[in-house]
């Protein structure tokens, strides 16, 4: 309606003052217009009372005019009066203006400050539309049904507001057929005021002198008048009163009820969390709890925008909490009451070790208040700002390499780290998942070791723990693979890969299933240093001085030691943390019997034809039920991989 009434009324004040130039000059012409039923709407003169001369809104004029154009189509059949008769309409429409109540002084003219026109048939106005045969032809030209939802949207009572609107619909895409179809420019809208006219006076069963015709089509206010009913009114008004407060009451009775059944269940889920972790064998510290509010005012309710990365455990998100500390919230999916034993395994994993080179957790929560979100599991780490050795390894961004003193400090730090797991925590821990993506970097590029999801304790006095195999091709121990057992040698032989991996700028294992298996890293690299070649086994991108080299042979020295495939050849990592740092020597490569490759052969032959059966296209490209998620996956979202990991019942 707004539309309609904002482009409409400049052209047919237009036609309001054309007679006053265009009439002819000679004897006197009546007007075949009836502005006397104009007496039947105060509400026009009322405007021109109001602002006199000093400028109104013409609106109430161009109404005024389609009430009298609309009753002499009713009973001519034409929009128009004759031709020449349009200054004798213009003076008879100011008469009646005068005779209710406006002032002498007032002039159509002077009031709306409009160019002048003719509004009689001798000026084609819309499109050669005079009658009301032209208008349907006009509209049936550009669609057949538009007359048809017309006459029964619009012929009835029109004073109700959902009448009304009902008919406003398919008056406004009448008007909009006849703009943009017949490609009329927006001057030639006088058809938009013949199709206002047109339903009043033809479509419309009471006609345009009715109020609700005249109030919907016309916008005709009309003065309110008592019912002498107001008694009934104030009944019916207080009885609708008591009966919406009595619902709003109930409903919130209702919601208030909800929100404490809510409550005690999240209260229950939430005690026996707490409590698996109470009852958990190992002591750990104490553990900092959130609530599901706080964790999704920390990371914008979980927006995309925070995302850092995904795997098959979940998601993880940036965030910040209200000390303004950054957060990586790590959000477990398709958890269930069932799975709280794993999620409380990996908070008491993290929990009972603090040392400088681990992720260290910053408090975790749990909730089961909404049917949407179901069960949730999360847990807060602190943000590593570098993301994981892995990016900075093999970034897509081939032109950056990391200096050796940044890989110097990474391979120390990750050296640590892993000895505080093996021999300073009680029990000693066996992380089981050493590989770059699990080293993240803080702002400085120390290597904090992370997901400690698949780590085991180690029983006091244990030579090793037999276990289903779990972890990532390349980096798992040949024993462990093909035996499953478990030792710290396991996590020595992982760490051994990483550090070529630093040291080598190639990939643990870049095998696939359309090609001939490669060998691994260690075995590519294990006959250039026998050889004395071990430069030709440094990244060819990274650049160093000739006071360096000594340094760096020494690590590649230990990073084939620790990834020899005999476990017993290979020295504990407090021993490696000592050979790295210079204080102590490096004994004499032993030899290899065999490749890690012909240990590994059948179990990628294998893999290959699973994955071929499950669709899979790679290695880091599968998983399984067991995989574990990725520390990459945290800081990456753009290269996401998630592990292919072995079980027992598959090697």
């Amino acid at each position: 309606m707004g539309t309609l009434e904002g482009i409409k009324w400049l052209p047919i004040v237009v036609l309001l003052w054309g007679g006053f130039l265009s009439s002819a000059i000679g004897a006197p012409i009546s007007c075949p217009y009836d502005f006397s039923v104009l007496d039947n709407f105060p509400y026009v003169a009322k405007t021109v009372r109001k602002n006199g001369n000093r400028g109104f809104d013409c609106s109430s004029l161009i109404a005024g005019l389609e009430i009298v154009a609309a009753m002499y189509l009713r009973e001519t059949g034409y929009f128009l009066p004759p031709q020449g008769t349009s200054g004798a309409c213009m003076e008879a429409y100011e008469r009646q203006l005068l005779k209710q109540g406006v002032s002498s002084s007032f002039n159509l003219t002077s009031s709306c400050h409009s160019s002048l026109f003719t509004i009689d048939r001798s000026t084609d106005l819309c499109k050669g539309v005079q009658n009301i045969s032209d208008f349907r032809d006009l509209i049936q030209d550009a669609d057949r049904s538009l007359l048809g939802t017309l006459n029964q949207s619009c012929r009835g009572n029109l004073g109700s507001t959902t009448a009304c609107g009902m008919c406003n619909q398919p008056q406004l895409q009448t008007v909009a057929v006849i703009l943009n179809v017949h490609r009329l420019s927006k001057e030639t809208v006088a058809c938009s005021n013949f199709t206002n006219v047109y339903i009043a006076g033809v479509v419309n069963e009471l006609g345009p002198l009715d109020p609700g015709t005249a109030s919907c089509l016309f916008y005709i206010k009309f003065p309110k008048h008592s019912t002498g009913s107001k008694s009934v009114v104030y009944a019916v008004v207080g009885v609708l009163a008591v009966l919406f407060l009595g619902g709003v009451v109930g409903f919130l009775l209702h919601r208030r009820k909800k929100k404490r059944e809510k409550a005690k269940k999240r209260e229950a889920h939430l005690k026996r969390t707490k409590d698996l972790l109470d009852s958990s064998k190992v002591p750990h510290s104490s553990v900092n709890w959130f609530t599901i509010e706080e964790i999704k005012k920390a990371t914008g309710n979980f927006s995309t925008g925070n995302l850092l990365g995904s795997g098959g455990y979940g998601n993880v998100f940036k965030g910040t909490l209200k000390d303004g500390s950054v957060i990586a919230v790590k959000r477990f999916k398709n958890c269930s009451p069932s799975g709280d034993a794993n999620f409380v395994h990996e908070v008491e994993m993290i929990s009972s070790v603090r040392h400088k080179h681990l992720v260290a957790i910053r408090g975790c929560c749990v909730d089961s208040s909404g049917t949407v979100d179901g069960h949730q599991r999360i847990i807060l780490y602190d943000y590593m700002p570098r993301g994981s050795l892995q990016d900075h390894l093999f970034p897509k961004n081939r032109g950056y390499v990391l200096a050796w003193a940044t890989r110097e400090k990474i391979a120390i730090g990750m050296a640590k780290g892993l000895a505080y797991l093996h021999h300073d925590a009680v029990p000693a821990i066996i992380h089981r998942d050493i590989k770059a993506s699990n080293i993240l970097l803080d702002g400085d590029f120390n290597a904090r070791l992370a997901d400690f999801g698949l780590a085991k304790f180690t029983p006091q006095d244990a030579y090793h723990v037999t276990t289903k195999v779990a972890g990532t091709f390349g980096y798992v121990a040949p024993e462990y693979a093909l035996y499953g057992q478990l030792t710290e040698k396991s996590d020595v032989y992982s760490f051994g890969m990483v550090l070529l991996e630093l040291m080598t700028g190639r990939k643990a294992l870049s095998s696939t299933c359309d090609d001939p298996p490669h060998t691994v890293l260690s075995d590519w690299a294990w006959p250039l240093v026998k050889e004395g070649l071990w430069k030709d086994a440094i990244d060819p991108k990274m650049i160093y001085s000739s006071e360096e080299e000594k340094d760096m042979e020494r690590f590649l020295l230990v990073a084939l030691l620790c990834s020899h495939p005999q476990a017993h050849h290979r020295p504990t990592i407090v021993k490696v943390l000592k050979m790295l740092q210079g204080h102590l020597a490096i004994p004499a490569l032993p030899d290899r019997p065999i490749t890690v490759s012909s240990g590994t052969m059948d179990i990628e032959a294998g893999a290959c034809d699973r994955n071929h059966r499950t669709g899979f296209s790679s290695y880091t490209g599968s998983s399984s039920s067991q995989s574990t998620f990725s520390s990459r996956d945290h800081f990456n979202k753009s290269d996401i991989s998630t592990p292919l990991v072995l079980s027992s019942s598959e090697l």
